[in-house]
């Protein structure tokens, strides 16, 4: 008997990479990159280091646009998820009630993890613009 893969289902990386890492695994460990190059790149640019500076307005754009969406996405999951079922003309989903739906889903989850999607949110989108704002500034001239 075939077994189906079902949402359920945990793809392995292929084996062209090697990595064996599964999906989750794999934006788990982007996820620690991409703190640890902030990481650094805080540190460089709290020494004065003209490189991290270069490096900061090279990354932090990116860092807003990327993570600031995803996390966007996040934030605004249930209102953006209810709206792309309104548009659908598919008979079967309007029958759902979707909000209901979503709502067990929110239900599920640890009371802790709204709080940090915000938290986590707010740290890409304000931390971002921050930064990019406190490297325009012309203190930021005189200091490195």
């Amino acid at each position: 008997m075939r077994r189906r893969r079902g949402k359920g289902w945990r793809r392995r990386c292929s084996p062209s990479t090697g990595s064996g890492w599964t999906k989750d695994e794999g934006l788990f460990i982007a996820g620690y990159a991409i703190a640890a190059v902030l990481t650094v790149l805080a540190a460089l640019d709290l020494a004065g280091i003209g490189t991290g500076r270069v490096l900061s307005w090279v990354v932090e754009p990116l860092v807003l646009l990327g993570v600031g969406w995803v996390t966007t996405m996040q934030v605004f999951a249930m209102r953006m998820t209810v709206s792309a079922f309104a548009k659908l003309d598919d008979p079967r989903v309007r029958g759902l009630d979707i909000r209901t739906v979503l709502q067990a889903a929110v239900d599920a989850l640890p009371s802790w993890c709204r709080p940090a999607i915000v938290a986590r949110w707010l740290l890409a989108t304000v931390g971002s613009l921050a930064v990019i704002v406190l490297l325009t500034l012309p203190s930021a001239d005189r200091y490195f």
